[in-house]
């Protein structure tokens, strides 16, 4: 997340973020770690790379969503939530928008849905929801 994302986003660009990680659902980080580093600038050792290119969490979220699928070319299927496309979402222990950017790569999944359907739930969750566990399985060590 060093890229100056703030010199790009006042040229008139977008920058995009993706993951294609094992460990998305993983605790203490995944998606939500990158998008910390973007918001507050700071690494895994907590050195800050070029704060006056940080973000804010809405833009951050642009980033992962609806820019990411203009990116891809499937604005009108993908990126937000509405009548006529997919509805992949994910449900988070917590309120994204209000909590602390120190927090973010605090988040955890608890639920992910690929067009409308569970791919995912933490086993937690589910007990809690009454819903079945579905998808990825942590392995020993949290990997």
């Amino acid at each position: 997340m060093n890229a100056p994302i703030q010199t790009i986003l006042r040229a008139g660009g977008k920058v995009v973020g993706e993951m294609d990680d094992g460990r998305l659902h993983r605790k203490e980080g995944g998606v939500f770690a990158h998008i910390k580093y973007g918001v507050t600038r700071k690494d895994s050792q907590g050195r800050t790379w070029g704060p006056q290119q940080a973000v804010d969490k809405q833009t951050a979220l642009k980033m992962f969503t609806r820019w990411a699928a203009e990116y891809v070319l499937r604005e009108n299927t993908l990126g937000s939530l509405e009548p006529g496309k997919w509805a992949d979402f994910a449900v988070i222990d917590r309120d994204y928008l209000n909590m602390p950017d120190e927090d973010l790569s605090k988040v955890n999944v608890l639920m992910t849905a690929v067009a409308g359907k569970a791919v995912y739930t933490d086993a937690d969750f589910a007990k809690a929801e009454g819903l079945q566990a579905v998808g990825f399985k942590l392995r020993a060590g949290g990997q």
